[in-house]
């Protein structure tokens, strides 16, 4: 097996991490850096809208930041993944992903799938773009759905 010397994993905080996590470090050569990334995508931000005046609290942004680099640091600690290699990226999941992957010169990105089929795979998929998007190999780690 390849030992890859860069490897990305991507992470959705709100679903399950472990697995996706514990392959990435799998398929990492010993002295490999290992980076993760979770993407922001409000949903005024990916329909390409703001949001109304008022509509949102003024700390909402920077709370959702927060939120979101405590439960990165929290769900990476075990791995060794060090601060300065937690990325959260603001925008469309896929696209961040990819952007992120080609900047640090990535071998190897690693995700979570949920193996979706039907209605739910036409609706669209990171996981696909990211397949079909990347310039370097990608691992797709099923994962189970919650509830």
């Amino acid at each position: 097996m390849t030992e890859y010397r860069k490897v990305l994993v991507a992470l959705d905080l709100a679903g399950e991490t472990n697995a996706v996590l514990e392959r990435a470090k799998a398929c990492a050569g010993r002295d490999a850096e290992l980076a993760a990334v979770h993407v922001l995508e409000p949903a005024y931000f990916y329909y390409g809208m703001e949001p109304a005046i008022g509509a949102l609290p003024d700390n909402f942004e920077a709370d959702l930041l927060k939120r979101a680099e405590q439960e990165m640091s929290e769900k990476t600690k075990p791995f060794g993944i060090a601060k300065k290699l937690q990325f959260i990226e603001r925008g469309h999941a896929a696209t961040q992903i990819l952007r992120l992957a080609e900047d640090r010169g990535v071998d190897l990105i690693v995700l979570g799938s949920h193996g979706r089929h039907g209605w739910r795979l036409l609706l669209g998929s990171t996981a696909n773009a990211v397949l079909h998007g990347a310039k370097c190999d990608v691992l797709a780690v099923r994962v189970a759905e919650k509830g």
